[in-house]
């Protein structure tokens, strides 16, 4: 059985580790949260957030499983290439579809070269980065722009129903449309959809793994020291008032509601245009 190479070892330790803040951070609000709120309630949050919080790591384990099965056939040196190169694949403006393909004929290209007693370098060259660059390249030479401001649209609206169902669960006694949510945390996941994503991806993409591990974390206590300093200092200015004590009604009826949906299609829509023109212009 083939090793997991050090960077999926890393990718595994630190999607525990992250979990593990999460669930930590999550059990200790409940425990000493200043505000009274229903004991069911609490439990049902804490039970959905540590379940998450589960399944990602399950999914991480799942996803190096199945990589590991569908590889089972090539020697050590190409699936440490394989799995780099899929890796890699993850943070390129290509649908799932193409990646899926794109490894499909990866593998079989490594499994012939394997047969044939070539080396990796035979097959993808020196640089890895420069292989992958010239398979993004093949379908299109995309706006990464305007990419991962689709996808920041896309996980922002995630994002929203989120909190809008995090907040009803906490006060369920209003209707799912009568709930507001910290302005403070809104803007601080509107940010993470539009710049801290799109990073961390292009921080794994590149094998900077620890970065992108570090990003998340680096977020939370840069937001929780600002959030704090401006509750200690600055509540006496009215527009930063507003900030850290203020709410905002992201979903008020059905219609909004269906607008972010729509928006959201739409975003999908738009990035599906976006590879077919990207194609024409080869």
């Amino acid at each position: 059985m083939k090793k997991l190479t050090k960077k999926s070892k890393w990718m595994l330790y630190l999607s525990i580790f992250i979990s593990g803040i999460v669930i930590f951070s999550t059990i200790f609000y409940f425990i000493f949260a200043k505000d009274n709120v229903n004991d069911t309630k609490e439990k049902v949050v804490l039970i959905i957030i540590i379940t998450i919080a589960v399944l990602a790591v399950l999914s991480m384990v799942f996803t190096r499983i199945k990589l590991r099965k569908n590889t089972k056939n090539l020697s050590q040196e190409f699936f440490e290439a394989y799995e780099d190169i899929a890796d890699k694949l993850n943070g390129l403006s290509m649908s799932s579809l193409e990646k899926k393909e794109t490894l499909s004929d990866i593998l079989d290209l490594f499994l012939q070269a394997d047969r044939d007693n070539r080396n990796v370098n035979d097959v993808i060259g020196e640089n890895t980065n420069e292989f992958v660059k010239q398979i993004h390249e093949s379908f299109g030479y995309r706006s990464k722009f305007i990419y991962n401001l689709l996808t920041g649209v896309q996980y922002s609206i995630i994002y929203v129903l989120m909190m809008q169902g995090a907040a009803y669960l906490r006060n369920s006694s209003q209707s799912f449309f009568n709930q507001e949510v910290s302005l403070s945390l809104f803007l601080l996941l509107i940010s993470v959809a539009f710049i801290c994503v799109p990073f961390m991806v292009n921080c794994i993409r590149n094998g900077k793994i620890l970065i992108a591990a570090t990003i998340p974390i680096a977020v939370m206590v840069v937001f929780i020291a600002t959030m704090e300093t401006l509750h200690a200092f600055f509540l006496h200015i009215p527009f930063l008032y507003t900030i850290v004590e203020g709410g905002v009604n992201i979903m008020p009826n059905l219609t909004v509601l269906i607008l972010w949906i729509l928006t959201f299609v739409l975003a999908s829509l738009l990035k599906i245009v976006q590879r077919k023109l990207s194609v024409k212009r080869l």
